[in-house]
C-alpha cells in the first residue's frame, strides 16, 4: 500500500492484521450500523446486548460458520437469546453448475426442510436468505416463509448475482460469490445472538444420532474448546426395500406434466413402508 494515497497504521493503529490479498480469503462488506435484533420473547434482552455492544461495554466475538461463541457469558445482559440458529441462501429457481439445468424445486424444499429444522432438530431462528430477485421477479420464498411465524423464520431479500456459474471442471472455476457474502451478512448480523451458529443447504439435514433427542441437546455436549464444527458433505442413498410407491392427487404441478409424484397407474414418488 503506496502510504502517500493510505496510510493504514495512520488511520487504524498499529493493533489491527491486515493479512496480504492473497491469504486474505473471501471480502464481504462489514455492516456499520448496530445489527438487527431478534423478535418475539428474546428481543428485550438482545436490546440490553446490543445497547451495550454498541456502547463499548462489551462486544461480542465475530463467529465464524457454525462457531460457537467464545466469549463466556458473565453477566445477565451477556446471556444469549438463542442457542442455535441457521443460515440459508436459496432461490425460489435457480441455474444449475454451467447453466446446464433450471430448478424450480426450492419452495418444496425449502418448506420440509424448515418444518423438520424447526420442529424436529429445533433450531431457534432460521434466516433466509432469499436469492431469488437475482434470477426471476416472478416469484420468490415469501409464500414458504410467511407459513411461519416472525420469531422463526426471518426472510432477507437478497437478490445479488453469482459473479461466475461454471462448473467446478471449467478452466475458470466457478464459485458462490452471493452465498459467501450472505453467509457472511447472517454470520455478523446475527451471530452475535447465538452460541452456535449454522450455515448449509435445503438438500442437507444435521440428524441427531445415539442418546440426544434434538441438535442443542448434542451441541451441549460438545466441550470446549471445541468452537467449530465442520462436517464431511456425503449423498444419501434410497434403501427401496424399506419403501414403496406413491403418489398424491393433492402434490404440487411443478413440471407441466401433472402432479409431482404421478398418478395412481403412474406412482413417481417413493413412502416409507408401514412399520
Amino acid at each position: 500500500i503506496d502510504p502517500k494515497k493510505f496510510d493504514p497504521e495512520k488511520e487504524w493503529g498499529k493493533e489491527h492484521i491486515l493479512p496480504r490479498v492473497e491469504t486474505s480469503g473471501r471480502l464481504a462488506n462489514i455492516p456499520i450500523c448496530i445489527p438487527p435484533q431478534p423478535t418475539g420473547d428474546h428481543a428485550n434482552s438482545a436490546r440490553v446486548a446490543i445497547t451495550n455492544a454498541a456502547s463499548g461495554i462489551h462486544t461480542p466475538a465475530k463467529q465464524a460458520t457454525t462457531e460457537k461463541e467464545k466469549h463466556s457469558p458473565s453477566t445477565p445482559t451477556d446471556q444469549k437469546p438463542h442457542t442455535l440458529i441457521g443460515c440459508l441462501w436459496a432461490s425460489a429457481s435457480f441455474s444449475t453448475r454451467g447453466n446446464a439445468f433450471t430448478d424450480t424445486s426450492t419452495q418444496d424444499r425449502l418448506l420440509e426442510w424448515l418444518t423438520y429444522n424447526l420442529h424436529v432438530a429445533n433450531f431457534d431462528h432460521i434466516y433466509v436468505y432469499d436469492n431469488s430477485g437475482a434470477h426471476t421477479n416472478a416469484t420468490n420464498l415469501e409464500p414458504i416463509t410467511n407459513l411461519f411465524p416472525s420469531t422463526q423464520v426471518t426472510r432477507i431479500p437478497w437478490s445479488h448475482r453469482v459473479c461466475n456459474n461454471n462448473i467446478p471442471a471449467h478452466a475458470n472455476t466457478g464459485e458462490r460469490s452471493s452465498q459467501y457474502a450472505a453467509e457472511a451478512s447472517c454470520r455478523i448480523r446475527y451471530g452475535p445472538h447465538t452460541e452456535w451458529l449454522a450455515s448449509f443447504d435445503t438438500d442437507e439435514y444435521f440428524i441427531p444420532m445415539g442418546t440426544h433427542d434434538d441438535l442443542p441437546d448434542w451441541l451441549n455436549s460438545v466441550q470446549p474448546p471445541t468452537n467449530i464444527l465442520s462436517f464431511r458433505s456425503t449423498k444419501a442413498w434410497t434403501v427401496y426395500h424399506h419403501m414403496e410407491p406413491y403418489w398424491d392427487e393433492f402434490g404440487i404441478f411443478t413440471d407441466g406434466k401433472g402432479p409431482r409424484c404421478g398418478s395412481q397407474e403412474e406412482k413417481r414418488c417413493m413412502d416409507k413402508l408401514p412399520s
